[in-house]
């Protein structure tokens, strides 16, 4: 369910539902910005398709002369409020939760495949064993994919993410990153890995970071946000 919010007096209130917004736009100007996690930035509501179709366009009270649009227009730039920032507690079980759905194909191929004993006197997979444990990595990739690149761009929500009720989206946006974008954000982790004391600090940066970004989130300019957090105008 889409989850709106909306500007009065330069404050951001919601989430509601789009019934719910439509009864406080009903008493509020037309040129009300409102956000969901689809709109690349804050919007007049007379602007949105979803709303425009729900509610009648009011009368004019006189003709306004055509006004050419601007070609300096800027959308706002947007934040968030501190509190948004997903804590590293989070952020780590959302990694556990995706890593296992990658290992989990290979684990249960490598279980079966012994139990059958369909592997040879070194006990490496043969045969059926072996076609079972190839099958098993390229579901294993393809899962991985599907979820970390396909999803993480196109949604902002790995599954990890979605069990824990947070997103990755563009620091300047708010909106989810794009295939690409997220690819070079995976490419950048290796910068979370290098080892300071054995430690990979990157992965530990959000503990202490204002915006409890990564490296790799600094890099790109991402950040990891809880699932409702609406964005604020700057």
């Amino acid at each position: 369910m889409t989850e709106w919010y909306y500007v009065q007096a330069g404050q951001p209130y919601g989430p509601f539902r789009l019934e719910q917004l439509l009864d406080r736009l009903a008493v509020l100007p037309p040129d009300t910005l409102v956000w969901h996690s689809d709109l690349a930035a804050w919007t007049p509501a007379h602007a949105v398709a979803e709303i425009t179709a729900r509610v009648a366009p009011p009368a004019p009270a006189a003709p306004l002369a055509p006004s050419a649009p601007s070609s300096g227009a800027v959308a706002p730039a947007v934040s968030f409020p501190a509190t948004a920032y997903a804590h590293w507690p989070l952020r780590a079980a959302s990694m556990l939760v995706d890593q296992l759905i990658v290992i989990g194909p290979p684990l249960v191929a490598f279980v079966f495949v012994h139990a059958l004993k369909l592997t040879d006197e070194k006990g490496d997979p043969k045969g059926v064993g072996l076609v079972i444990w190839v099958a098993a990595l390229i579901a294993a990739l393809a899962l991985g994919l599907w979820n970390r690149i396909f999803r993480d761009g196109t949604t902002g929500q790995s599954l990890g993410r979605q069990v824990t009720g947070t997103r990755l989206v563009s620091l300047a946006t708010g909106r989810p990153i794009g295939l690409v974008m997220v690819l070079v954000r995976q490419l950048a982790h290796f910068l979370d890995n290098l080892p300071c004391i054995c430690v990979p600090i990157g992965f530990l940066w959000p503990l202490w970071d204002d915006k409890r970004q990564t490296f790799a989130d600094k890099i790109v300019g991402t950040v990891v946000v809880r699932a409702g957090a609406a964005p604020e105008i700057v």
